[in-house]
């Protein structure tokens, strides 16, 4: 979308922290499905930190679900053809870099992505471009990492809390109401696909 159609569109932000609406994550049962349509307890594919195997996390919350909010996004394509759209300050998993906001991504940097045979590979970032799209979703797994059209990312944002880890150390309490809410449901509401702000 060019900046000149923007006076077309509905709300308009360029710091949210989330990925394009047309991203998708891998189910438990190889399958991929929107980012949209996840909904809290379902099982997609994340990858372990010293980036060398695939494991299974567990949906947490959707604390950003909007659909008609135009954002500008980095829209980053690997040597493997791997493609990902995230806006500026969202976390990706970077070789040698641990995760990096999206904004401070390079041609020079490697991101780990899943290969169709099943296996990890680190790979070099081919081009990295700038676009406005309209569909903002983020996804908080347990384990605060994901796959996203195969490429490894974070769950969190550079929102003043600090790194990756620091924030996933943040969100211990949340993810002990999440396993609360399992048995009680007073909690339950809590965890639905309402938005919670930024991650």
């Amino acid at each position: 979308m060019k900046l000149n159609d923007l006076g077309n569109v509905g709300e308009v932000a360029s710091d949210k922290g989330c990925f394009s609406m047309d991203e998708t994550v891998t189910m438990v049962d190889g399958s991929s499905r929107f980012l949209r349509d996840i909904q809290a307890g379902d099982q997609i594919w994340t990858i372990s930190y010293d980036g060398t195997q695939v494991y299974l996390s567990e949906a947490m919350m959707i604390p950003h679900m909007e659909p008609n909010l135009t954002v500008l996004f980095y829209t980053v394509e690997t040597m493997t053809g791997h493609r990902l759209s995230l806006s500026a300050q969202h976390y990706i998993r970077v070789q040698h870099f641990d995760y990096l906001p999206a904004e401070q991504l390079t041609v020079n940097h490697s991101l780990y992505v899943l290969l169709k045979d099943g296996t990890i590979q680190s790979t070099h970032i081919r081009i990295i471009n700038q676009e406005w799209r309209t569909g903002v979703y983020n996804l908080i797994t347990l384990d605060g990492s994901l796959l996203v059209n195969g490429i490894a990312a974070s769950s969190y944002v550079n929102n003043g809390f600090g790194p990756h880890h620091l924030n996933h150390r943040i969100f211990t309490p949340i993810r002990l109401g999440y396993h609360l809410s399992k048995y009680f449901k007073f909690l339950q509401n809590a965890y639905s696909l309402n938005e919670y702000g930024e991650t």
